[in-house]
């Protein structure tokens, strides 16, 4: 946070051109698949790779979107099990009709959710109704000023042409990877200043001398609309919020790991396809994911659900015992 200095990365796969002893793609069984071998960039993304479906976790660019538009913390709507929306979609699971009318995930969560109930909780109905207030393009712009790119083309197609349409962005059908998220959460804890990521701080020249790199830093959104979102943050793991009542959170085992201050957002898609975690400290952010690289619809498992937000625990945990300090700053405005 504040730099963009990028600490560790990993993933289950070796950088190599030999593929001779990789499996099956499940996409396409005449190719081979990219374990336990690849070249691609599966945590960055390029032309090649565009990402994957985050799920829930975007979430977080709805409630800074209704933030900036001056919708407090407490911003109360009821929420039903499932919500016919405007957004008109075509055929799917998810469809009424001609309207989007996502569901949330469990038939319990009925009532009358705020940002930091319907955060921890993760409410889908609450945040459809919440992108309704304020506008998916004004989600999607924020999106973009953390760094989200968008290299689907088919979600590059919705932003640029109908992106006040794009209801089902809010809940994550857009292609993204790690290392955006990452820097995207990131600048929550830095009081809303995103830095762009980078691998390298400094390099040492053949003379011994050393050339620094200077961060490529931006307030993309302001420090009360930050803090806010950082309080509703806190209920998923565990932690608690500063100014508000959490009631319980999808990954209360990050809190427990993590002996310090921790927020973060978990993320789950459709078929369970992929699962998400997007966690940080004052000190430090981390993102973690599961996924079938190959063909990023198949579902990861049951026993999967889950590894991301103990992986990212296990991250802050012990970047937090090395050198964490401080404690998140609790909102003065965009409370009630």
């Amino acid at each position: 946070p504040g730099t963009g200095a990028i600490e560790v990365m990993a993933v289950n796969r070796n950088y190599s051109n030999d593929v001779s002893d990789n499996g099956p793609n499940t996409a396409n069984g005449d190719y081979k698949g990219s374990y336990p071998n690849t070249t691609n960039p599966l945590l960055s993304g390029n032309a090649d790779v565009n990402g994957y479906q985050a799920g829930s976790s975007f979430k977080m660019f709805t409630m800074l979107a209704a933030l900036e538009a001056g919708m407090p913390l407490d911003t109360t709507i009821y929420s039903p099990y499932q919500y016919t929306s405007k957004y008109i979609v075509g055929d799917g699971e998810a469809a009424c009709g001609n309207y989007w009318c996502p569901k949330n995930a469990s038939q319990s969560e009925v009532g009358n959710y705020n940002m930091w109930t319907g955060f921890g909780e993760s409410v889908n109905t609450y945040f459809v109704q919440l992108a309704e207030r304020v506008g998916v393009d004004k989600a999607i712009d924020v999106a973009e000023r953390l760094g989200i790119k968008f290299r689907n083309q088919q979600d590059l197609g919705h932003v640029e042409n109908n992106p006040e349409s794009f209801g089902p962005f809010v809940l994550g059908v857009t292609q993204t990877t790690p290392l955006d998220m990452a820097a995207a959460y990131a600048a929550l804890p830095a009081d809303g200043v995103y830095c762009k990521p980078t691998p390298v701080t400094s390099a040492l020249t053949n003379s011994g001398g050393t050339i620094a790199f200077a961060s490529e830093c931006d307030q993309a959104v302001s420090v009360e609309v930050a803090r806010a979102a950082v309080d509703a943050a806190r209920c998923p793991t565990g932690y608690g919020a500063a100014e508000g009542n959490c009631t319980w959170g999808t990954a209360e085992q990050v809190s427990a790991a993590v002996d310090g201050p921790v927020a973060g957002k978990t993320g789950t898609t459709d078929s369970n396809s992929t699962n998400w975690f997007v966690g940080f400290t004052p000190n430090a952010a981390a993102a973690a994911f599961v996924a079938d690289p190959d063909s990023p619809q198949n579902y990861v498992g049951k026993s999967n659900l889950g590894k991301p937000a103990n992986a990212v625990a296990d991250i802050l945990a012990a970047q937090w015992e090395i050198n964490g300090e401080g404690d998140f700053t609790p909102p003065s405005e965009l409370v009630h």
